[in-house]
Protein backbone atom coordinates (compact mmCIF):
# COMPACT_ATOMS: atom_id res chain seq x y z
CA UNK A 1 0.00 0.00 0.00
CA UNK A 2 1.53 3.15 -1.28
CA UNK A 3 1.53 5.66 1.78
CA UNK A 4 -0.02 9.05 1.94
CA UNK A 5 2.38 11.93 0.30
CA UNK A 6 3.64 14.95 3.47
CA UNK A 7 0.84 17.40 1.43
CA UNK A 8 -1.89 15.15 2.30
CA UNK A 9 -0.53 14.23 5.57
CA UNK A 10 -0.33 17.98 6.60
CA UNK A 11 -3.91 18.66 4.89
CA UNK A 12 -5.29 15.55 6.65
CA UNK A 13 -3.67 16.93 10.15
CA UNK A 14 -4.55 20.81 9.88
CA UNK A 15 -7.59 20.65 7.38
CA UNK A 16 -9.81 17.82 9.04
CA UNK A 17 -12.35 19.70 10.55
CA UNK A 18 -12.13 17.56 13.49
CA UNK A 19 -10.62 19.51 15.86
CA UNK A 20 -12.85 23.21 14.64
CA UNK A 21 -10.94 25.46 17.57
CA UNK A 22 -7.49 24.62 16.47
CA UNK A 23 -8.73 24.68 12.15
CA UNK A 24 -9.86 28.30 13.45
CA UNK A 25 -6.83 29.56 15.73
CA UNK A 26 -3.98 27.75 13.60
CA UNK A 27 -5.77 30.07 10.79
CA UNK A 28 -4.44 32.82 13.00
CA UNK A 29 -1.28 31.48 14.63
CA UNK A 30 0.42 31.07 10.99
CA UNK A 31 0.25 33.41 8.07
CA UNK A 32 -1.54 31.05 5.39
CA UNK A 33 0.03 32.89 1.95
CA UNK A 34 3.72 33.12 2.54
CA UNK A 35 5.30 32.50 -0.44
CA UNK A 36 8.87 32.73 -2.08
CA UNK A 37 8.19 35.93 -3.82
CA UNK A 38 8.12 37.69 -0.01
CA UNK A 39 11.68 36.06 0.35
CA UNK A 40 12.38 37.75 -2.78
CA UNK A 41 10.80 41.06 -1.70
CA UNK A 42 12.69 41.31 1.77
CA UNK A 43 15.45 40.51 0.72
CA UNK A 44 15.02 43.30 -1.91
CA UNK A 45 13.99 45.63 0.89
CA UNK A 46 17.06 45.14 3.18
CA UNK A 47 19.54 45.02 0.71
CA UNK A 48 22.80 42.32 0.32
CA UNK A 49 24.67 43.65 3.41
CA UNK A 50 22.03 41.98 5.62
CA UNK A 51 22.09 38.65 5.47
CA UNK A 52 18.37 36.59 5.35
CA UNK A 53 18.20 33.66 6.77
CA UNK A 54 14.84 31.75 6.19
CA UNK A 55 14.07 29.61 9.43
CA UNK A 56 11.52 26.61 8.64
CA UNK A 57 13.47 24.40 5.80
CA UNK A 58 12.07 21.03 5.36
CA UNK A 59 13.46 19.83 2.45
CA UNK A 60 16.40 20.04 -0.08
CA UNK A 61 13.81 21.01 -2.36
CA UNK A 62 12.93 24.05 -0.42
CA UNK A 63 16.66 24.88 0.46
CA UNK A 64 17.04 25.26 -3.26
CA UNK A 65 13.72 27.74 -3.76
CA UNK A 66 14.82 29.56 -0.64
CA UNK A 67 18.72 30.06 -2.09
CA UNK A 68 16.89 31.12 -5.64
CA UNK A 69 14.66 33.37 -3.95
CA UNK A 70 17.51 35.57 -2.17
CA UNK A 71 18.36 33.71 1.15
CA UNK A 72 21.83 34.31 1.77
CA UNK A 73 21.27 30.76 4.34
CA UNK A 74 18.33 28.31 5.45
CA UNK A 75 17.85 26.86 9.19
CA UNK A 76 17.08 23.25 8.63
CA UNK A 77 13.57 23.33 11.62
CA UNK A 78 9.72 22.97 11.87
CA UNK A 79 9.56 25.83 13.95
CA UNK A 80 8.87 23.52 17.05
CA UNK A 81 6.42 21.16 15.29
CA UNK A 82 7.27 18.90 18.16
CA UNK A 83 4.58 20.34 20.39
CA UNK A 84 2.23 20.35 17.37
CA UNK A 85 0.19 17.05 17.16
CA UNK A 86 0.76 15.83 13.85
CA UNK A 87 3.17 17.99 12.56
CA UNK A 88 6.14 16.41 10.69
CA UNK A 89 9.33 16.69 12.94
Amino acid sequence: QELPSNTDRLDATYNSQQEKAWDQNSEQMFEQDVSWSDIARIKREIGPSIPLVVKGIMTGEDAILAVEAGADAVMVSNHGGRQLDGALA
